[in-house]
């Protein structure tokens, strides 16, 4: 039992910006995460991703003791009774459990609780390193732990930094977030898109999407475009270099570059063939021809006659093609 910690009925713990996840146990056990017997303390702790086997119950916490929680989360576990919590809590608010099915005591001031009809989704990354000794889950924007937490806890038990250590502060947005890592802004992807076009006289220009961390969401702010490094919109057939500055005006996003390619190509002109009807002189005859573009005026060019599949300009008397 207890798949990450194990606290007795004498022992007394404290968590404080830590993460407890990817642990299992088997059949008819309990506590994948934690399994709390005496008394314990969680302040900012990410609790997720643990599982019990089968019969087992509290896949994050089951708790058997006492057990004080402010600003964690405690969600996406599993178990066959009380998957992400199990027991009685004391909750000092600010805690976002996703399926408080199976516990007891949560419903503070800025819990956010979920159940099995509804849980609520953390919207966190995977374990990996995202800076700092030890791996972490980071909230991906709009995660709904992001700016939800209690700052009473900072930073005289929180400390200065989240679980990640010096060079990661605990509170970035004026207001601390739930969990033991704190987001900061990242950069979404810029996707370029347009063309290709065929010239008609006219400018063509590109476009551009920001998407966000989760491959799906758009995010909000402007564009600046430049083509072969000019502002000025393309007209001529060629192939220019786009490169596009988006400005966010979402603050979970900076700001970012995306480039891609836009392509003109040339135009087919209307070739208009003339010739006459001669009367036989014995001297030869041949045709002209004018090439007009999208615009009507003449393009210039050469032009290489054939007459009923010679290249010999006719003398004799007939029709020619």
């Amino acid at each position: 039992d207890g798949g990450g910690l194990f606290n007795t009925t004498t022992g007394t713990a404290t968590l404080t910006n830590s993460t407890v996840s990817s642990n299992g146990l088997g059949s008819f056990a309990d506590g994948g995460g934690i399994l709390n017997y005496g008394a314990l303390e969680l302040t900012n702790c990410t609790i997720v991703g643990n599982r019990t086997g089968f019969s087992g119950r509290g896949g994050g916490i089951f708790n058997s003791g006492t057990v004080n929680v402010t600003n964690a989360i405690l969600a996406g576990n599993a178990a066959d009774t009380g998957p992400d919590v199990f027991g009685a809590f004391h909750s000092l608010g600010h805690n976002l459990v996703g399926n408080a099915t199976g516990s007891t005591g949560f419903g503070a001031a800025g819990d956010l609780v979920g159940s099995a009809g509804i849980p609520i989704d953390p919207r966190l990354g995977l374990l990996q390193d995202n800076g700092g000794p030890t791996r972490t889950h980071a909230p991906i924007p709009g995660s709904p732990a992001i700016d939800a937490g209690d700052n009473a806890a900072f930073p005289t038990v929180t400390g200065p930094y989240d679980q990640r250590g010096s060079g990661f502060p605990r509170v970035i947005h004026g207001t601390i977030d739930i969990g033991a890592f704190e987001f900061s802004p990242v950069a979404p992807t810029v996707i370029v898109s347009g063309g290709p076009f065929v010239y008609d006289g006219a400018g063509h220009v590109a476009n551009a999407t920001a998407i966000g961390a989760d491959g799906a969401t758009t995010v909000s702010g402007s564009f600046t475009f430049t083509y072969n490094g000019s502002a000025t919109v393309p007209v001529n057939a060629a192939t220019y270099t786009v490169v596009v500055a988006f400005t966010s005006s979402d603050w979970q996003y900076t700001d970012a570059t995306g480039t891609g390619i836009l392509t003109i190509t040339p135009a087919t002109p209307t070739v208009s063939v003339t010739g006459g009807t001669f009367t036989y002189d014995g001297a030869a005859h041949s045709a002209s021809a004018t090439a007009f573009g999208v615009d009507l005026t003449p393009v210039s060019g050469n032009f290489t006659f054939n007459y009923n599949g010679s290249s010999t300009m006719p003398v004799f008397a007939g029709g020619n093609n």
